[in-house]
């Protein structure tokens, strides 16, 4: 899920030069996690990518989301 949201934000903006480094994990979570989860990492990739990168010619966007233990 998460991975589909941050392609869709990153096809979406069409920004050359900024990469995204993706390490997510499937994990089953319910749609009460899931829904917020996404809308966040929906803001944050739109945010960066309109804000982080202004007057550079690219860079990186990390986005891990890792299952520990």
């Amino acid at each position: 899920y998460l991975s589909q949201i941050a392609s869709a934000v990153m096809n979406s903006h069409a920004v050359e030069g900024i990469r995204l480094d993706m390490k997510v994990d499937t994990y089953p979570v319910s749609i009460n996690v899931a829904m917020p989860t996404g809308l966040v990492v929906n803001e944050l990739l739109t945010n960066a990518l309109k804000h982080a990168f202004q007057g550079r010619d690219g860079g990186t966007i990390t986005l891990h989301s890792i299952v520990d233990g």
